[in-house]
């Protein structure tokens, strides 16, 4: 049975000389791992982040198929000339490899917009990553309540403000500044980060939070060998 759905490419690898496994979120089946040939046709899917609409042959009995036809949907202009919206884009992929695991097209629909918009932005936004996870977490039914008040910080194990002076271990809480961030960014779409953007180290900061937070709640990201890429680049 052939199936034609849209897709994102979220990770790929070698398979054989002339081909290559491709992991992709896809709209109407989930996460699914593909090979496709090295051949005019098809190596475009070889590039991570690439939109696009397919055609796979789906077989009883494989966790692997085939890839019969493709066509993007959307060429990035900005994202290949900005060597940080690269690096972005490319520990979001790893992020959700490791997080995705239901079939949702409004999920979809967020993650490929959400590329879209960081590829109009004229500048990289340095908390675009972090109201990207926001919003996931979100999405994803993870999201901390946002009963925030004059003193208080995010407690990472229960998903919720908490009074700063109630608190008893410290590493059980997001500091107060880094909690009021994440907080303001909740309230924020992409349309405002030019104008709201953070502090590099402070959104350096917020982004390792939310790291803990989502290993906490969702699938553990702490030991993504790309984490540390984007922790250095901010």
């Amino acid at each position: 049975m052939f199936i034609t759905t849209q897709g994102i490419v979220l990770r790929t690898h070698p398979f054989k000389d002339n081909q290559l496994i491709i992991k992709l979120f896809t709209k109407d089946d989930g996460l699914i791992s593909c090979i496709i040939k090295k051949n005019r046709s098809q190596i475009i899917l070889s590039e991570i982040l690439t939109l696009a609409e397919i055609t796979y042959k789906k077989t009883k009995n494989t966790s692997i198929f085939y890839i019969k036809e493709c066509q993007v949907e959307y060429v990035y202009k900005s994202i290949p000339r900005c060597q940080q919206k690269i690096s972005c884009a490319m520990i979001l992929c790893d992020i959700l490899n490791k997080c995705l695991n239901e079939v949702s097209p409004f999920l979809y629909d967020f993650i490929a917009e959400s590329f879209k918009n960081l590829d109009s932005q004229k500048k990289y936004p340095v908390n675009f990553k972090n109201l990207f996870l926001i919003k996931f977490c979100d999405i994803m039914g993870i999201a901390p309540l946002n009963n925030v008040g004059d003193n208080s910080v995010l407690s990472l194990k229960e998903g919720r403000y908490i009074l700063a002076n109630s608190v008893i271990n410290k590493r059980d809480i997001i500091p107060l500044c880094e909690s009021r961030e994440i907080s303001r960014l909740s309230s924020l779409n992409y349309d405002n980060l030019d104008v709201n953007s953070l502090e590099k180290n402070l959104s350096s900061s917020v982004f390792n939070f939310l790291i803990n937070y989502i290993s906490i709640h969702l699938t553990d990201l702490t030991k993504l060998k790309s984490i540390k890429v984007l922790k250095e680049m901010g």
